[in-house]
């Protein structure tokens, strides 16, 4: 009898206590809009994201199921953010002026040792060496995980300029865009000019027969950001462990889907250059 009370009142005690005393158990739940990767590549970053978070839980002995969502919206990001149905999420920089609040930091993808690209307008030396002069032509749109300002950036030049009636060819590898202009069978190509640099390496014929007709401001296409409400061990360790994706073989797995070298932590404040251009060009382009 002594024994059974002492088991009934430690059950007691027992049900009186949080559950993270007992058990560090929940979910981590972490997801990305359709508009950060192309549909070929969603499958393949739901699944590295979902590999490495769950690496890092079991190595952390957080008891956490890891769950990863694509959203249709950055609408639908902000709703599970507000319920507290989401824990972080990867959003393009045109998305996230829909987040708030905005947290204090972001995870920003580095690549060539900083968080920015800037886009270009390349042209033949021996075609249209003026954006004036592309008017009704054909330019090859380089469509890479880092362009997704790229258009916002054109169009408001297009705007600017007065120019309508341009074909914009949609182009998967950034080589066909530059070689259409190469072989002159595009008038211009949008890139990157880390891009272009780097073809430049590879065929220096390029840097002598194209030229760099505009280039944008530096601007930051990627974010990462976790839920400003989101508190605990499991964000604690999350938080760590995205500064150090570059150190596990888990972690450069993501980084090679994000196409970047590592992920920094930064001041949300590194964002609002980029979010101040996004907010001038939706004004242009309405």
């Amino acid at each position: 009898m002594r024994y059974l009370l002492a088991n009934i009142l430690i059950s007691l005690v027992l049900s009186f206590l949080p559950f993270s005393c007992l058990a560090e158990s929940g979910m981590i739940r972490l997801g990305f809009t359709i508009n950060v990767f192309s549909k070929s590549d969603r499958n393949d970053a739901s699944s590295a994201l979902k590999a490495w978070a769950s690496a890092v839980t079991r190595e952390r002995s957080i008891h956490d199921q890891v769950t990863i969502n694509v959203f249709d919206s950055v609408e639908e990001v902000q709703q599970r953010f507000a319920a507290k149905e989401l824990d972080g999420a990867t959003v393009n920089a045109d998305e996230m002026l829909k987040i708030h609040p905005l947290p204090e930091f972001v995870y920003l993808p580095i690549v060539n040792n900083k968080p920015e690209v800037q886009y270009i307008i390349l042209v033949n030396k021996n075609g249209a060496t003026s954006l004036d002069k592309v008017r009704s032509g054909k330019v090859a749109f380089f469509e890479g995980q880092r362009m997704s300002l790229g258009r916002m950036w054109f169009d408001g030049l297009l705007i600017e300029e007065g120019i309508h009636n341009l074909e914009i060819v949609p182009e998967e590898k950034v080589s066909n865009a530059i070689f259409k202009v190469f072989f002159r069978q595009a008038d211009a190509a949008i890139v990157t000019a880390e891009a272009f640099n780097l073809a430049v390496e590879l065929n220096p014929q390029l840097g002598k027969d194209l030229l760099i007709l505009k280039q944008s401001e530096p601007l930051i296409p990627g974010i990462f950001v976790f839920r400003s409400t989101w508190t605990g061990r499991s964000a604690d360790v999350m938080d760590e462990a995205l500064s150090q994706l570059h150190t596990t073989p888990g972690g450069q797995q993501v980084l090679t889907v994000f196409q970047s070298s590592r992920m920094e932590k930064l001041s949300v404040e590194t964002l609002f250059p980029t979010l101040e251009f996004v907010k001038r060009h939706h004004q242009l382009l309405q």
